[in-house]
């Protein structure tokens, strides 16, 4: 069973590459995470080497604080727009 019936088949599967180590990555560490530790949050960004802002805000980062996440994902657009990326499928 696949799909809908079996929603914990998505932590099961494999992925032959991982995007971020061949394409750009961007990430907005919420400081005031009790969900995820900003050190954690911090760590997965480096290790991508993604493009990083820091907002003081809630694990609900994107209620809290639309503008700044909304800024970040224009960043991210621009770039890729500038750099020649394909859009991903």
């Amino acid at each position: 069973m696949s799909g809908w019936g079996r929603p914990a088949a998505a932590f099961e599967e494999g992925s032959p590459v991982a995007s971020w180590k061949t394409l750009p990555s961007w990430y907005v560490v919420a400081t005031a995470d009790q969900a995820i530790h900003p050190a954690a949050q911090r760590f997965t960004a480096e290790r991508a080497g993604a493009d990083t802002i820091e907002v003081d805000a809630s694990h609900a980062i994107a209620l809290s604080r639309p503008a700044a996440v909304a800024g970040h994902i224009r960043t991210a657009v621009t770039a890729t727009r500038a750099a020649g990326h394909p859009h991903p499928a």
